[in-house]
C-alpha cells in the first residue's frame, strides 16, 4: 500500500502517456491493451485516494498534500503553520500505520 502512495504521481503520468498513445492508435488489439493498462492505473489511484480519505484531520491533509499534491514535508509544515519536526513525526506515524494495515490485510 505504501509503495502505491509513493507511485501516485507516476501513475498519473502513466495514465496521461497511455491516453496520448491511445489517441494516436487505431481501435485494435493494441488500443484495447493500452485501455486495460490505463484502467489498472486509474484503479490503483482510486484505491490510494480511498485510503487517504479514511484518515481524518491533519493526517489526511498531510497524506493528501504529500502524495496527491507532491509537496515536501517542509512545505506542508510551512503551509499548515506546524513545525517541520511535528509533520515529519506525524508522517512517520502514518507510514507505520499504513504498513501495519497492509500486513493485517494480507
Amino acid at each position: 500500500m505504501y509503495e502505491n502512495l509513493m507511485n501516485f504521481k507516476k501513475n498519473g503520468e502513466s495514465i496521461n502517456y497511455l491516453e496520448l498513445k491511445m489517441s494516436f492508435s487505431e481501435k485494435n488489439s493494441e488500443y484495447k491493451k493500452l485501455e486495460q493498462e490505463r484502467e489498472q492505473y486509474k484503479q490503483q489511484q482510486k484505491v490510494i485516494i480511498k485510503l487517504i480519505y479514511t484518515f481524518k484531520g491533519i493526517d489526511q491533509v498531510i497524506l493528501r498534500k504529500k502524495y496527491i499534491g507532491g509537496m515536501t514535508l517542509e512545505r506542508i509544515a510551512f503551509e499548515l503553520n506546524y513545525s517541520h519536526n511535528y509533520i515529519k513525526r506525524r508522517h512517520s506515524d502514518l507510514r507505520r500505520t499504513i504498513n501495519v494495515l497492509e500486513e493485517w490485510v494480507k
